[in-house]
C-alpha cells in the first residue's frame, strides 16, 4: 500500500511542522476534506493542534476545514496548480513527444520542487488570505 496519500503519514508531517516552527501559538491551519487529513490517524487532530502543549502553553492552532467540492476556496488548486499546469504544458509543447512520457512526469516533479515558499505566499495573498 502506497503510504504518501494515508492519515498514517499525514500526522507525522504534523508533527514536524510543530516541531520545526511551521506552525507557532494561536495560527490557522486551513485544509480539504481529503481522507489523508480526516481519515483514522488523522480524526482527533483538530484536538491534537488544539490541545498541543508547545513550550509550556497549548499550542492552539485552529484547524479549518474547507467546504467539501469547494476548490474555489483553495488557493493551492487555483494558483500553484495553474503554474503547475502551465508549466507542463509549455514543457510537452517544446518537447513534441506525444504522449505523456516519464520525462514528462520527472519535469512535474521537478516543478513541483522549484516551486519557492515566497510564490506559494503570494498566491495566498492573491487569494485574499
Amino acid at each position: 500500500i502506497d503510504r504518501n496519500c494515508m492519515s498514517a503519514s499525514f500526522m507525522p508531517l504534523c508533527l514536524l511542522m510543530v516541531e520545526t516552527g511551521w506552525l507557532i501559538h494561536d495560527e490557522y491551519l486551513v485544509m480539504d476534506n481529503a481522507a489523508v487529513h480526516t481519515g483514522r490517524e488523522a480524526q482527533d487532530m483538530e484536538s491534537w493542534f488544539w490541545d498541543l502543549i508547545v513550550d509550556g502553553r497549548p499550542l492552539h492552532v485552529l484547524v479549518i476545514y474547507l467546504p467539501t467540492r469547494s476548490s474555489e476556496l483553495n488557493p493551492i488548486k487555483l494558483v500553484v496548480f495553474h503554474i503547475f499546469s502551465r508549466r507542463i504544458w509549455s514543457y510537452r509543447i517544446c518537447r513534441n513527444d506525444g504522449p505523456v512520457d516519464r520525462a514528462v512526469i520527472r519535469y512535474g516533479s521537478m516543478v513541483m520542487n522549484e516551486i519557492s515558499y515566497e510564490t506559494i505566499l503570494n498566491c495566498y495573498k492573491h487569494c485574499g488570505y
